[in-house]
């Protein structure tokens, strides 16, 4: 890449402007943070005994695409990116790691995306307008970012005109990468407005449907009103010349929000591993007392599920199957409000002291229905 004898003394002059330090710090907070999420959900999956269905896999996926993300990083900076570009040691390299981290970002996020909307069809299964639309929104995720690849991966044609200097066929991706960002932004808004309406259709008290759906937008406004939005500026910004320095913050950003992404689909599913925690924290030295409650009110829900599910195969009114269907998603978000630590009172009729072993919707469910199993 060519430099004016003028950009040259510029650069020069500020030999000692360095971005590597944010880069770093970007690298590693980001992908302990989506490693612990991530392994917070497996450890939470097998607490629970749920099965690990295809929304854990999905976003185990979409975890590797942060890993090679992160590895990109650190390359660039070896190499000298966060620096000028004369500073910029191999610019093959350089050239070949950007375009790498664009499909490296897209396909983290696309599926880690599909993970959470998979995640929606597993809790809300009877609900069908939402499936229906969650299969809708995952088509648009995946063909969006499907795109962004195929700018990054076809702005020049050849591509290896990009180092080479050789004639090629090129394009301005500002505009397109700026176009799918903001298309990145609506569609997280989208996602995260589709749990808010069957949520609030549950049959629990209001304080405790806004705990849920404070679990389901926690992560997601973080990533839509800060990251996405934050990413967005800085590539419309983005100066095209000097693009080791100039492109430094829009790259920080796009994998700070893969990163995000990450911990907003698995923040959801830690309840149980919150459960185990109230259990430790009620017990008091009077375990035995507070074991045969929990074991108590177990067995009463497991009578109740029980002749649902006997009056339901024997054939019960519409509204009857509407109420089961509705019990049965109280049950699944049930397992998410435990990470606001509170108990449901409306289920201690009976004056018994509440469960430290809270019944999990999978062990309730699993000897019924396996394929429901949250």
């Amino acid at each position: 890449m060519s430099v004016t004898a003028e950009q040259y003394s510029y650069y020069m002059a500020h030999s000692d402007d360095d971005r590597r330090p944010n880069e770093i710090a970007a690298g590693v907070c980001g992908f302990l943070l989506a490693t612990i999420a991530l392994t917070a959900r497996i450890t939470s999956r097998r607490v629970s005994r749920a099965r690990f269905g295809l929304d854990d896999w999905m976003v185990c996926v979409g975890m590797l695409g942060v890993l090679a993300y992160s590895i990109g990083i650190y390359i660039s900076v070896w190499n000298g990116e966060g620096l000028h570009i004369i500073f910029v040691k191999n610019e093959k390299i350089f050239i070949q790691v950007m375009v790498c981290a664009i499909v490296f970002y897209a396909w983290a996020v696309m599926f880690t995306k599909v993970s959470i909307l998979l995640y929606y069809r597993r809790i809300f299964s009877k609900v069908v307008w939402l499936n229906w639309a969650s299969m809708i929104m995952g088509a648009i995720v995946i063909a969006y970012n499907v795109a962004l690849i195929f700018v990054a991966a076809f702005q020049c044609v050849p591509l290896s005109s990009l180092w080479t200097g050789k004639p090629g066929t090129c394009i301005d991706t500002t505009p397109p990468y700026v176009a799918l960002a903001i298309i990145n932004v609506i569609t997280d808004v989208a996602i995260l407005a589709l749990p808010i309406y069957p949520v609030l259709k549950l049959n629990m008290k209001m304080k405790r449907k806004i705990q849920v759906l404070g679990i389901f937008l926690t992560g997601g406004v973080t990533s839509v009103c800060v990251f996405g939005i934050v990413r967005c500026d800085a590539l419309s910004t983005m100066a095209t010349e000097d693009p080791s320095w100039n492109d430094c913050f829009s790259g920080i950003w796009s994998f700070v929000e893969a990163s995000v992404g990450i911990v907003a689909a698995c923040l959801p599913t830690l309840g149980p591993l919150f459960k185990g925690a109230n259990f430790s924290l009620t017990s008091r030295g009077s375990s035995g007392r507070y074991f045969s409650a929990g074991r108590r009110l177990f067995s009463r829900n497991r009578d109740t599920f029980r002749s649902n599910s006997s009056a339901k195969s024997l054939g019960s009114s519409s509204n009857g199957s509407e109420e089961h269907v509705r019990q049965e998603t109280d049950m699944r978000v049930s397992n998410i409000s435990s990470l606001t630590g509170g108990y449901d009172a409306e289920k201690m009729d009976d004056g018994l002291p509440p469960s430290p072993l809270p019944v999990h919707m999978e062990d309730r469910e699993s000897s019924h229905h396996p394929e429901h199993i949250v």
